[in-house]
């Protein structure tokens, strides 16, 4: 137990204690790449990419600036929370640790879910380099607050053997504003001291973002053996502190940096990485079609100018007396008129004196005023070009995509698609039950002072399609071409890689080949068998009635697949003896089924 004179030494050092700002640097760039699509920030290329254009076009395309990749990266997390809020989590714990974890309340969520949530916010959707804190009851108890926490990489002081140090931004006093402007820096020819010169510029923008500034912060201290908690008394340079001691000290420190992809030297990437080249793309090409839509989409309209009538006018200013120039309210500077009234009416003067009747119908044949459209050719490319990049964004993070009419995709793409899905959905998975165990172990260790070892089964099965697309894949292989044994062995691999453990298709094809000695053979392999007396009449009654009986029974009762494999068995026989025909109906059941 640290004495008093420890604990104010350790507050000096953790105080001190700061990650390197080119770490800090690096991981807020890659906060900030990932949260330009998943939090709609502004991507800041739409801007300074464009040093050489016309500052309206710039303008124009800065203050229309819309996120529209937003949607599409969260149709990508939303799929992944779908498929792991489908999927099951076998843990293996001591009896008061599986207690507390069933009988708790996070955020009116069971923990599986809560965390599920939370981490895919933190480490997917927002900040792939956040810390997760989980704290004991009794300190949640005092402070409030959730016990599992997740912290952004921006408070993170230290990561150590015997320590992590971060600030807690929740328990900290801030301060909240929302900011709609933008600090930018322009690099200009400066004609004074003849070289290039800077400077910085604060520009509004419809991009509103809320920002958080912290005034005192309160400092957390995690160790194996207490939590020290600690913020500045105001108005004084002291601390006040508090220390929480566990019952036992715990084989590891209860805060761990997420697990995600790492790249380097101790740095992750979302996994939804993949996303931000294209996604990047496609905002660039989506502004420079907003350019290209204000330049051609409208119509231009020039009209003929006449001098300024104003006789003591010189190129738009009146010389007085004293060789004072002023600017000729008549014209407005510009030296011309234009034949445009306040009416919309435009006017043809012709000169006091002008007789000349060829000039005379010259002059009347001309229009005062003429529209220009411009080439619109470029248009039907810009329009479209940017969502080509946003459907290359969308198939990295395997979205599913809308098939044109002549350009279907294959089954064999399918598949393939779905294979790169699966292994791409294993990765997070792995992550995400590698972090999950350490915030059970870390339970486990606060509910008993020699905790078991916790063990977490890795899901192996997911939900990537959904029942009706799992019904249709499977009709698919079954109506197939290829051998029985060929048809088995993809069938039980396509529910074993792409369908939820806990889906009642998984449990009604486990019945069904206990049940069905004709399962995966097609309807016209059946009816040859028929021909050729190759098969029973109670065989084939049970292949046209299985399926059917089974899901009247699921209907019925829904409960239905939590009772042993022999009692649903027992069912659909009994249902289907009840169905068995004379061998002459036999034949009209047999044609009718097949027609």
């Amino acid at each position: 137990m640290p004495t008093e004179i420890e604990i104010v030494q350790l507050i000096k050092k953790a105080v001190q204690f700061d990650m390197p700002q080119w770490k800090k640097d690096y991981m807020s760039r890659i906060c900030n790449n990932l949260q330009v699509h998943s939090k709609g920030l502004l991507f800041t290329k739409v801007d300074t990419l464009f040093p050489n254009e016309h500052p309206e076009s710039k303008n124009h395309c800065v203050n229309t600036y819309e996120p529209i990749t937003k949607a599409s990266i969260w149709k990508a997390i939303n799929n992944i929370t779908r498929i792991f809020s489908n999927s099951s989590f076998s843990v293996s714990a001591s009896d008061g640790t599986i207690a507390f974890i069933n009988s708790s309340n996070f955020c009116n969520q069971n923990l599986f879910s809560f965390f599920l949530q939370q981490w895919i916010d933190a480490a997917i959707a927002t900040d792939p380099n956040s810390l997760c804190a989980v704290y004991p009851k009794r300190y949640t108890e005092i402070h409030g607050g959730e016990m599992v926490r997740f912290l952004s990489h921006k408070n993170i002081k230290e990561i150590g053997q015997d320590m992590v140090v971060f600030v807690s931004e929740s328990e900290s006093e801030k301060e909240y504003r929302v900011t709609d402007s933008v600090v930018k820096r322009e690099v200009f020819y400066d004609e004074k001291i003849k070289n290039v010169n800077a400077k910085t510029l604060v520009e509004r923008t419809y991009n509103q973002q809320v920002i958080c500034s912290i005034t005192n912060a309160v400092y957390h201290v995690f160790t194996k053996e207490y939590i020290l908690r600690f913020a500045k008394i105001k108005d004084s340079k002291e601390y006040e502190y508090d220390v929480y001691f566990f019952d036992a000290p715990l084989d590891a420190i209860p805060a761990f940096k997420v697990s995600a992809l790492n790249l380097q030297l101790d740095i992750n990437e979302s996994f939804v990485n993949s996303f931000i080249p294209f996604g990047n793309l496609a905002l660039l090409q989506h502004r420079n079609h907003r350019a290209v839509d204000l330049m051609y989409s409208y119509p231009r309209m020039s009209e003929i100018q006449t001098p300024c009538d104003n006789l003591t006018c010189t190129d738009g200013h009146i010389t007085d007396a004293e060789g004072k120039q002023t600017t000729c309210s008549r014209c407005k500077g510009s030296g011309y008129m234009t034949v445009q009234s306040p009416y919309k009416v435009y006017q043809k003067k012709i000169d006091t004196g002008l007789t000349d009747p060829e000039i005379v119908k010259n002059l009347l044949a001309a229009d005062p005023v003429s529209f220009h459209t411009p080439d619109a050719s470029i248009l039907n490319y810009s329009k479209d070009s940017w969502k080509t990049y946003l459907s290359m964004a969308e198939e990295s993070v395997f979205i599913q995509q809308k098939q044109l009419t002549g350009n279907t995709e294959s089954a064999k793409a399918k598949q393939l698609d779905k294979e790169g899905e699966y292994s791409w959905i294993q990765n997070i998975s792995k992550a995400l039950n590698t972090d999950l165990k350490q915030v059970i172990q870390i339970i486990e260790a606060y509910e008993n002072g020699t905790p078991a070892e916790v063990s977490l089964e890795q899901p192996i099965s997911f939900a990537l399609v959904t029942e009706t697309e799992a019904f249709d894949a499977l009709d698919t292989i079954i109506s197939s071409e290829a051998p029985i044994f060929v048809k088995a062995q993809q069938v039980e691999n396509f529910v074993h890689k792409f369908v939820s453990k806990s889906s009642p298709v998984v449990k009604a094809l486990k019945i069904l080949k206990l049940v069905d000695p004709l399962l995966f053979y097609s309807n016209k392999d059946v009816q040859t068998f028929k021909s050729n007396n190759a098969v029973t009449v109670s065989a084939w009654t049970t292949h046209i009635y299985a399926y059917s009986i089974l899901m009247q029974l699921y209907e019925q009762d829904k409960l239905l697949f939590e009772k042993t494999d022999d009692v649903i068995v027992a069912l659909i026989t009994a249902a289907i003896e009840k169905l068995q025909p004379a061998a002459a109906p036999l034949k009209e059941a047999v044609k009718a089924a097949t027609a």
